[in-house]
């Protein structure tokens, strides 16, 4: 019978049709094997830059300077930037952006991990940082040189967005711990706890205190500098400045 449309992909050398739909709706064509990447509608399919099997590409750019293994990226420019880090799935636009070498990393959101590590390396650095929320563990853009912090886990929109130096965090809660900064082994629980803000015009400031632990919503909202505070419910030592 008549053929309808055919799909076609493209393989980086010529267009492929691997199948289509007949007139009368039945299904028709061959599976197409494609060695390198595929490009359906300006996205790339494949395993990114290279040949690497052991990777998964689908997005606008993903992985396109990728050298590491195992690596999987979906969503524009997801793991970009990425060149020897191994073992990472970044799942959204601008997941892992301009990570270079970071590994055993998940960062799932629009703009998860982002600004992790810009530190270009020969080797892959174990970092185990696990972020999900929209720009969760994103890190600052003017500190990506420095976003180095390792074993931290950020649940929740802005969770551990400014993230830098510090390490074994543990944030869920929308905007928890968003300014922990160089502050290491911190637990925030709940909306906003352990944000950090200046009291009266909520305006941020970095927190570089460690060893607090902050249960409820607004818990320790005002921390700083204060290390192995403890707080439990909603606005407990929520303004004060510790």
């Amino acid at each position: 019978s008549s053929t309808g449309t055919a799909l076609g992909v493209y393989d980086g050398t010529a267009q492929k049709y691997v199948g289509g739909i007949n007139h009368d709706g039945n299904v028709y064509g061959e599976r197409a094997t494609i060695s390198t990447n595929a490009k359906i509608g300006g996205l790339t399919v494949g395993p990114g830059n290279g040949t690497l099997g052991s990777c998964a590409a689908l997005g606008w750019d993903v992985l396109k300077n990728n050298t590491g293994n195992w690596n999987i990226g979906i969503g524009n420019v997801a793991l970009g930037n990425n060149t020897v880090g191994t073992s990472n799935v970044a799942i959204g636009d601008g997941a892992m952006r301009d990570n270079k070498a970071s590994s055993n990393c998940v960062a799932i959101g629009g703009g998860a991990g982002r600004y992790m590590t810009d530190v270009a390396s020969t080797t892959p650095e174990s970092r185990q940082n696990t972020y999900v929320g929209h720009f969760a563990g994103s890190g600052a853009e003017s500190s990506v040189a420095t976003n180095t912090g390792k074993w931290n886990t950020g649940v929740g929109a802005n969770a551990l967005a400014n993230i830098n130096t510090a390490n074994e965090n543990t944030c869920f809660g929308l905007n928890s711990g968003s300014n922990i900064t160089t502050g290491s082994y911190n637990a925030c629980f709940g909306t906003f706890a352990g944000r950090g803000t200046d009291n009266g015009d909520d305006t941020p400031r970095p927190i570089t205190g460690e060893g607090n632990s902050a249960f409820g919503r607004s818990s320790l909202y005002s921390l700083k500098t204060g290390g192995y505070n403890t707080s439990i419910g909603s606005w407990k030592i929520g303004r004060a400045h510790v």
